[in-house]
């Protein structure tokens, strides 16, 4: 994979159900197949819990592109809805052949509106700008397609 590619973004924000850790197990979907036209950028994130809630940092301001893929956990593999969207991309021919999708991971499981992990002076959604804004600058052919 190469940083320059051109890359349709979706942008993947919110809390757990967009990450994929609040719907369960996939079993009624057909299960996601990696591909290198899709991938995730991802940050260095942390998150922790204890008696005075959900906690979250970014450790270091690095952030990783890779091939998407479900989330395994104790063998149960969960969905994620910006997979099965970028594969409906594709399957409706919408991803042109010298492009790819890049899924910018801005959802954080466990997260709330409430307790301001969101919200233009939270911690997340300056983040997930921060990362699109990186996405945008690898090529001036880049283009957001879906939030």
């Amino acid at each position: 994979m190469n940083i320059h590619d051109n890359y349709d973004i979706i942008i993947e924000g919110g809390q757990s159900n967009a990450q994929g850790s609040g719907t369960g197990p996939v079993d009624a979907f057909e299960e996601f197949k990696p591909s290198s036209d899709i991938l995730y950028l991802t940050p260095d994130c942390k998150v922790t819990v204890d008696d005075k809630g959900v906690h979250v940092e970014y450790p270091s301001d690095d952030l990783e592109i890779k091939i998407a893929e479900e989330r395994v956990v104790d063998g149960n593999v969960y969905g994620d809805l910006a997979l099965t969207f970028a594969n409906d991309y594709i399957k409706n021919g919408m991803l042109k052949v010298d492009r790819k999708l890049l899924i910018v991971r801005g959802a954080v499981g466990g997260t709330s509106f409430f307790c301001k992990h969101w919200g233009m002076n939270g911690l997340l959604y300056p983040k997930m700008i921060e990362m699109v804004d990186y996405a945008m600058s690898l090529n001036p052919e880049n283009k957001v397609v879906a939030f």
